[in-house]
């Protein structure tokens, strides 16, 4: 194959730097095949869609590999081309006609050949009359045209010294022994020392590229935010030591960079911890979008000026002294997603190659975490009140199922309070709606204050609310219905002009099992009782000493 692509090059006018990158590019174009998996190499059949896309990383991950070696001619060029197609439709690059490198175009056309006249497990090799046949069948489509004319109309003169070459490796190849003894061993280790230099670099860059690509594929997979991150965290342990790896998300509105995920030591002491942006490491990476590193010292500043991220921490003794760190940021174009920091103890220090690995890592990433990050805020607003932010009917339809499961699982009871606001209408129509809405906003600030961590409560509908209560059945329901009731009725709701309105709220209960078993039999029998309660009331005006209206769902009444 080598003679053949270094004769079509001379013979179609290539330089000699041109010339040296094809010999070499003939040896090494399938270097890439190293991040394939070898069930997708060794497949006698038609690979899937999946297993293609696994295999046409290989000419860029082999390009890239070559670029570590700093060969003295254009090689990386040559190997990421060698798989695109004259017509545009190849791979990696969808290069066309011209824009593929001619040395790439006589390489593609050579290693077909060399593949259709070679054995292979599967199949028979084919006649070179064979292989020339199908190589021009797909002249204009794969391969260049000038190429395919010059292959074939000096094939014969090239196999003739195709099999000079052969025959001249044979006979250098078992030499008289006594004459090897005697040659020039340094000169033997010094080329097995080059050797091995070289791929000991090809394999460091092999792990380097292929974990990358894992991150970049893995990342891009996944929208789930925090999944996304912990993916993220366990393949860059493979190229970064940390002893705690952390993404910080910018917060606008605050001015922040809040961590988001944390994986390591100390990880619950340093989850939601919060940097100003342009203060400290990460905050001086975020404004200055430059990735930084240096020892994140509770005293001293780095060489930028900027503090540790961890100041008050570490100052404290809150956490290990962690006192290396580097940090990049996650830019999607100009827009600032977040930052990348990693932390380590006194005694591993961070390298300017780590610096360039880091920043490598932030540029794949930083997509991926905007959309996980979008996607995120989506889905939480599918299932958010926008007005109360409480959750929405929606997100209980997709909840419910799941606290019925729980409670047949752990075997507790299950309960469900509806509550619905007295005349609410009566509310809008006087005050208006943006009070109306003041006044929700208000009513379930008041809910929440009197549940629990694992107490759920939902804007249902309108003015109607629905409060999930675990482990809470029939016999204590009633108590918690009673702190609500206390907490909406002993608030004074603000209007406008100084002025603030009391409601009231009725209320029902149902709990799991007794009541029912799907969600749709508790809230019929909850909307039931719920309705008896309303219907039953008398309210009366009262006075109210402190200046405010009450309003008790028949009629309001002013006080002085």
């Amino acid at each position: 194959m080598q003679t053949f692509a270094v004769e079509l090059g001379r013979l179609m006018g290539l330089s000699q730097p041109e010339l040296e990158s094809l010999k070499a590019g003939s040896l090494l174009h399938d270097i890439g095949k190293l991040a394939v998996p070898e069930h997708i190499l060794c497949k006698p059949g038609k690979l899937t869609r999946d297993e293609f896309e696994k295999m046409a990383i290989h000419p860029r991950i082999g390009a890239e590999i070559i670029e570590t070696v700093h060969f003295p001619y254009p090689l990386a060029a040559v190997v990421r081309s060698h798989h695109e197609k004259y017509d545009g439709t190849g791979y990696p690059d969808r290069l066309k006609g011209e824009e593929i490198p001619l040395a790439a175009r006589i390489l593609s056309v050579v290693d077909c050949f060399d593949a259709l006249t070679s054995d292979r497990p599967y199949r028979r090799p084919l006649s070179k009359e064979e292989a020339l046949r199908y190589i021009q069948s797909e002249v204009g489509t794969s391969y260049d045209p000038r190429v395919v004319q010059v292959l074939t109309e000096n094939l014969d003169r090239m196999e003739t010294l195709a099999a000079e070459v052969n025959r001249t490796r044979e006979t250098w190849s078992a030499p008289d022994k006594r004459k090897v003894n005697r040659g020039d061993d340094r000169l033997s280790r010094d080329t097995n020392e080059v050797r091995r230099s070289i791929m000991e670099n090809v394999s460091s860059a092999h792990k380097e590229l292929y974990a990358l690509y894992e991150i970049a594929q893995g990342m891009a997979k996944s929208l789930n935010l925090d999944e996304a991150l912990s993916f993220m965290a366990s393949k860059i342990a493979s190229l970064l030591h940390y002893r705690c790896f952390v993404v910080y998300l910018r917060d606008p509105e605050r001015k922040v960079l809040k961590a988001r995920h944390v994986t390591g030591h100390d990880a619950s002491r340093l989850l939601n911890h919060e940097v100003p942006l342009g203060e400290r490491m990460s905050g001086w990476a975020a404004v200055h979008r430059m990735p930084l590193q240096g020892r994140a010292h509770a005293d001293p500043v780095s060489r930028d000026g900027a503090r540790s991220d961890l100041e008050e921490l570490l100052a404290r003794g809150s956490i290990e002294r962690l006192e290396n760190a580097i940090v990049a940021p996650l830019l999607d174009g100009d827009a600032l997603t977040g930052v990348l920091a990693l932390y380590d103890r006194p005694d591993q220090p961070y390298e300017e190659d780590h610096l360039r690995v880091i920043s490598i890592i932030a540029k794949h990433v930083a997509s991926a975490v905007k959309n996980a990050v979008l996607y995120e805020k989506t889905h939480e607003s599918a299932l958010t009140d926008p007005l109360t932010s409480l959750p929405n009917a929606r997100y209980l339809f997709v909840s419910f199922e799941e606290e019925i499961s729980r409670a047949v699982r752990q075997q507790v009871p299950l309960s469900i309070i509806e509550l619905d606001v007295n005349n609410f209408k009566d509310v809008n129509d006087r005050y208006g709606h943006p009070a109306g809405d003041r006044i929700l906003r208000g009513l379930a600030r008041a809910i929440r204050s009197q549940l629990r961590g694992c107490d759920t409560c939902v804007r249902y509908a309108g003015d109607e609310f629905i409060v999930t209560v675990p482990g809470v059945g029939q016999g204590e329901i009633a108590k918690v219905e009673q702190r609500i009731q206390a907490a909406i009725e002993n608030h004074k709701f603000a209007v406008h002009g100084g002025k603030g309105l009391r409601i009231s709220v009725s209320m029902g209960s149902a709990s799991f099992p007794e009541d029912g078993r799907s969600f749709e039999a508790l809230i019929a029998v909850a909307d039931a009782r719920m309705y008896e309660v309303k219907f039953a009331r008398r309210q009366r005006p009262k006075d109210d000493p402190e200046g405010y209206q009450r309003f008790t769902g028949r009629r309001s009444v002013p006080v002085n």
